[in-house]
């Protein structure tokens, strides 16, 4: 019995792609899954006990970030850095 290689490297290489796309399909199955019962979730109104992601700050505007306004030598500073050449 004499075993060619590529009857056999074709053969991985389309159970490859099938097993690919059967996973692509699942998973996103499951991220609409996931959306609908977010959306479903989110429809209630949120307790007082529920805080804002600690991660994630709204944007505003115009606004300075905090890190910003009170980072030593950050821009806008009136102290120049020790060295540095004033024109």
């Amino acid at each position: 019995m004499e075993l060619d290689l590529i009857p056999i490297l074709s053969t991985v290489i389309m159970a490859t792609t099938i097993v690919t796309i059967v996973l692509a399909f699942g998973s996103y199955a499951a991220y609409k899954l996931r959306d609908k019962k977010r959306a479903r979730v989110n429809r209630r109104a949120p307790s007082e006990e529920e805080a804002p992601p600690p991660v994630f700050r709204r944007y505003q505007s115009g606004a300075v970030p905090r890190e910003e306004r009170s980072a030593p030598g950050a821009a806008g500073d009136a102290e120049a850095e020790p060295g540095s050449a004033e024109s």
